[in-house]
């Protein structure tokens, strides 16, 4: 199959009437296989992607979405930790690595069918159909707002109890008693009638090779035990004490930092650069042309940032180069006041008599309300730290979508996907801002130039004038 695009895979699945009509049928399944060698360790015991139980009867919840402040490490394995009836003081949490079995699915599910119930028998051939589609874009997304209401209620509480049911499953046959005679309550199975009791870990191994249904019976409101419970937050210790490792914390033997000056309007390139009056600068090492954009690599990020400050860079010349702010509101207001005239507005809401509502009011009260382009301006700067050794292009940073960022590195580079491990870190705010791979991007092609890694921060300069901003609108 080859790449599909957001547009081919909307359009792929149709929703209308109630009903959804996909092209594509495959049964998602239980994929541990595809990622088992890397995930589970010699005293762990995969029971699906999302989960995994130790020897010492520990559980480990594996999230697929980014941590950057919103607390969703820990609601989303509390959804899938209550579901199961695991002990949360044995619960440690894992962000899911950049992998195409870890494409969320369950968001792209969630926004295009907008929670369609799907009867029992599609809902493996809907969530397969899904799975291959992220994969293929490379939507590992975390944004919208929308991971406790798609990946929470679509793939955490159905994996917790899923899994569940296997243990129980595992534990009825090595018992030689009905299923229906146990129950479980902190990573153990009880069998009231002969007051038996043994941990999750025992059954572990024989529940793993055992079929997991997508459509598990999952708990009432009045079955929660952690769900609703205000736990503390597993990112909060290491944040406070100060071992929380941010994108912009990483360290890599033998890193050098780099920092760029970009063109000024999008859309200009490079015509020349002059970068004789910084060569002989202290700890300056090399001046490398991104087309769009200058980097400066050098032993620190003020060496760099002193030294690219000097650069005289010329840019070609565009026509958004004359285009302000006030220009794109005349805009936006004659657009208005055509569709206005044609009849032509899209209305999202219609509620009532507006003409008549006008024609019957004794004051009327106009307003107009104007908000510009806004960058996302998140706390830690914008930053990347790249290193592209024995083919292979390792990146550290923190990112809205690590599957995506590997696909657009690795078509920059033009090399294979699997040729890019990112390694995701703590965001210091994203707000959207981190779902866009440029900075990932410049990082990967300056490291490529050099034998050793680099680390690019951009200033706030480059930010505010760089963002992809939050639209303008009238």
């Amino acid at each position: 199959m080859g790449k599909w695009s957001r547009r081919a895979f909307i359009t792929t699945g149709v929703v209308a009437g109630g009903a959804v009509v996909f092209g594509v049928a495959i049964r998602r399944g239980n994929p541990v296989d595809e990622v088992s060698d890397f995930m589970v360790s010699d005293n762990e015991t995969m029971l699906n992607v999302w989960l995994k139980i130790g020897t010492d009867n520990s559980t480990t919840i594996v999230v697929p979405h980014a941590e950057m402040g919103q607390g969703v490490h820990t609601t989303l394995a509390m959804m899938l930790a209550d579901e199961l009836d695991a002990n949360w003081d044995e619960v440690t949490v894992v962000e899911a690595p950049a992998h195409k079995q870890y494409a969320n699915y369950a968001l792209a599910r969630g926004f295009v069918t907008g929670g369609i119930n799907f009867p029992d028998m599609l809902v493996d051939t809907v969530n397969g159909f899904f799975l291959l589609a992220t994969k293929s874009m490379g939507l590992q997304i975390t944004g919208g707002s929308t991971s406790v209401q798609f990946t929470g209620q679509l793939a955490m509480r159905v994996a917790g109890a899923s899994a569940r049911a296997v243990l129980l499953q595992a534990a009825a046959e090595n018992w030689g008693v009905a299923a229906s005679e146990l129950s479980t309550e902190k990573s153990h199975i009880i069998h009231a009638a002969t007051s038996r009791r043994a941990p999750y870990a025992e059954f572990a191994a024989g529940a793993a090779s055992l079929s997991q249904s997508p459509t598990p019976q999952l708990k009432s409101s009045d079955q929660f035990r952690i769900m609703g419970t205000s736990v503390p937050r597993v990112d909060i210790p290491a944040k406070v004490d100060g071992t929380a490792g941010f994108g912009i914390d990483a360290k890599i033997p033998g890193m050098k930092y780099a920092t760029v000056k970009a063109a000024p309007v999008f859309g200009a390139v490079v015509v020349k650069v002059d970068a004789a009056p910084i060569l002989n600068m202290p700890g300056v090492h090399k001046v490398i042309n991104l087309d769009d954009a200058v980097a400066v690599i050098a032993d620190g990020y003020w060496a760099a940032k002193k030294a690219i400050d000097q650069i005289d860079v010329t840019w070609s010349e565009t026509d958004s180069a004359a285009r302000n702010q006030s220009d794109i509101f005349e805009q936006f207001a004659n657009d208005l006041d055509a569709a206005n005239k044609d009849g032509k507005n899209n209305d999202d809401v219609s509620l009532g008599d507006v003409d008549a509502a006008f024609a019957s009011a004794d004051k009327i009260v106009e307003a107009e309300y104007r908000v510009p382009y806004l960058a996302h301006a998140t706390m830690e700067p914008m930053n990347c730290t790249a290193w592209a050794h024995d083919d292979l292009c390792e990146l550290w940073l923190g990112t809205q979508n690590p599957l995506g960022f590997s696909m657009e590195v690795a078509a920059a580079l033009d090399i294979d996907t699997d040729k890019v491990i990112v390694h995701n870190q703590y965001l210091g705010g994203g707000f959207g801002r981190r779902a866009f791979g440029d900075v990932a991007i410049q990082a990967a092609l300056i490291a490529a130039e050099v034998d050793y890694p680099v680390k690019l921060i951009w200033s706030r300069e480059e930010d505010m004038r760089h963002d992809h901003y939050r639209q303008a609108s009238i």
